[in-house]
């Protein structure tokens, strides 16, 4: 089975990079920590995604792909950052979230 990445996309907003890239980190450590293969952070530079920050998680297939994102939603670190999250003013807006196929 190939490889799954699942990209996410949020638009900071003016003033907000600093806390918004230290809630991705945190997610990004917590994801690491229950077995996700990888994760990268970039920061939009040209383009449409200028002023976003974009998340890249990587899958060693689709069926790893369902079994993390379901202990995700079990997780309870992870139901608490999302908690935090819930409870603060509005850092970024959501752009999208796709899932591909790595091609080799």
């Amino acid at each position: 089975m190939a490889q799954v990445v699942e990209r996410t996309v949020w638009r900071i907003h003016h003033g907000k990079h600093a806390e918004v890239t230290a809630f991705v980190n945190e997610f990004k450590r917590l994801v690491l920590k229950l077995g996700i293969s990888k994760v990268e952070i970039h920061s939009g530079l040209a383009g449409k995604d200028v002023g976003c920050i974009i998340m890249h998680q990587y899958f060693k297939n689709a069926e790893d792909n369902g079994r993390l994102n379901d202990a995700f939603g079990k997780d309870p670190d992870i139901e608490a950052h999302f908690k935090k999250m819930q409870s603060q003013p509005q850092m970024a807006d959501f752009i999208s979230h796709d899932m591909y196929v790595v091609e080799e």
